[in-house]
């Protein structure tokens, strides 16, 4: 929690730095190329979070083994998508002064990061036959390993990228409404 507090507050002081700086005598285009550069150098920005309750479970009951072994977990994940600034490319940014308009092409939204805290993971039940032995700790963080690789593999289905996507264009549209353009389109490679 503390991490995302952190996030949260330097993007606060950064969007503030960003208006502020663009208080001076520069062009549209200037202020502009000024803002995203700013953007650019701090990387990746993160415009959505999703918090996902998992169920992971395994079965280990192989034809040459005598009994079968199972295991459930059940943890929360916190994801964060957004644009990774370092992949945005200037000369695909088009502006227009005397319409006040601009085009920029973002690249695609992408999942920056998976965070399953160890205080949110919960084994809720473990059955083992008596001629087995239990789940080593390699084989509980193998399951694990394989529940985030899971949410990884299925985030299309969860929508974070689109709604990045779609927080991003918001972020974007104020961000250039505030140095005045008046007519802004915001594409995705």
């Amino acid at each position: 929690m503390g991490k995302n507090v952190l996030l949260k507050y330097i993007a606060i002081v950064y969007t503030v730095g960003l208006f502020l700086t663009g208080c001076g005598k520069n062009s549209l285009t200037e202020t502009a190329h000024e803002r995203i550069a700013t953007l650019c150098s701090a990387g990746k920005l993160s415009t959505a979070e999703y918090t996902v309750d998992k169920v992971i479970k395994a079965t280990d009951c192989e034809w040459w083994t005598i009994g079968d072994r199972k295991i459930l977990f059940t943890c929360r994940a916190y994801l964060e998508g957004g644009i990774d600034m370092s992949k945005y490319d200037a000369t695909k940014t088009i502006i227009d002064e005397g319409k006040h308009s601009i085009t920029i092409v973002l690249p695609k939204a992408e999942l920056l990061s998976v965070n399953m805290p160890a205080d949110h993971i919960q084994l809720k039940y473990t059955k083992v036959s008596t001629l087995r032995m239990n789940f080593t700790a390699t084989e509980r963080n193998d399951v694990l390993r394989q529940g985030e690789n899971d949410i990884r593999n299925d985030i299309d289905n969860l929508g974070i990228l689109v709604d990045a996507e779609a927080n991003a264009t918001t972020y974007f549209t104020s961000l250039f409404k505030q140095i005045g353009f008046t007519d802004i389109t915001i594409n995705f490679e």
